[in-house]
């Protein structure tokens, strides 16, 4: 795109002082923006990608990393400790955590009722008790397990294992648990293909060297069948679109949950 812009540049200069000279600073810019939204419109198309795709980054980034950082209040389950304890106690690997958070920033963005999931991957207790710990493949995965960061999660750092409490102030907590799993393997190898991954700002849902949460969640366990929104020229999974193939599946079942609705 850059090789195309240098080229508008390259009308003669009197064209651009044309402009200025009509319009000023407002005309000119505003013709700049249209040669940037006209480039990147059809780099998107010639590259198969989601249309407006450098213009959607950059201001998905931008908004991302200015009001995620905004929460207008405490979530109400940081007050509920008997819940929260409950949870911490009763967790099992390859769980699939669903928080609400309205109050954060992030969650303007989010359609629908939950705003965000993450695996929890167990503690170095559960992994010695299952021989994982063993397996030289998923040693990073161990690594940090042992030291507290059992939740696998997509954020705006990518593809990440932190602590639990990472993602317990919220609002409302649902977990699923798979009844039978493929294989621990199978999952841990589809984990350690996503380590590493960039956040997908663009929201491509056919870009698999980027994630969200939900594309995360959804290519480690492949048989929960989710129905993609289609939204902004893109196709993706939200929060609330995988909770749906979760209620549909007869391999997983709610445990645990507690919130507004548990009431």
């Amino acid at each position: 795109m850059n090789q195309i812009l240098a080229k508008s540049f390259r009308i003669p200069i009197t064209i651009w002082g044309d402009i200025f000279a009509r319009t000023g600073w407002i005309g000119l810019l505003f013709g700049l923006f249209a040669v940037h939204m006209a480039t990147d419109f059809t780099i998107s198309l010639a590259r198969h990608q989601p249309l407006f795709t450098t213009t959607f980054e950059w201001v998905a980034k931008g908004l991302a990393n200015s009001v995620g950082f905004i929460e207008l209040r405490p979530g109400y389950l940081t007050q509920d400790d008997h819940a929260l304890s409950s949870l911490k106690e009763q967790l099992q690997p390859f769980d699939i955590i669903l928080v609400a958070a309205p109050f954060k920033g992030t969650s303007f963005f989010t359609p629908g009722r939950y705003t965000h999931m993450a695996i929890w991957l167990g503690t170095s207790d559960d992994w010695k008790a299952a021989d994982w710990d063993k397996n030289q493949r998923y040693k990073p995965l161990f690594k940090a397990v042992s030291q507290g960061q059992s939740l696998l999660q997509a954020d705006r750092d990518g593809v990440v294992q932190t602590p639990l409490s990472n993602i317990l102030n919220a609002d409302e907590i649902a977990v699923y648990r798979p009844s039978k799993l493929t294989s621990p393997q199978f999952h841990f190898d589809r984990i350690m293909q996503n380590m590493g991954k960039a956040y997908d700002y663009n929201l491509d849902g056919f870009d698999h060297n980027r994630v969200i949460c939900t594309e995360l969640v959804s290519g480690i366990f492949p048989g929960i069948r989710v129905q993609k929104s289609t939204r902004l020229w893109r196709s993706f999974i939200l929060p609330d679109d995988l909770l749906r193939g979760l209620e549909r599946s007869t391999n997983w079942q709610r445990w645990f949950h507690e919130g507004p609705q548990s009431q």
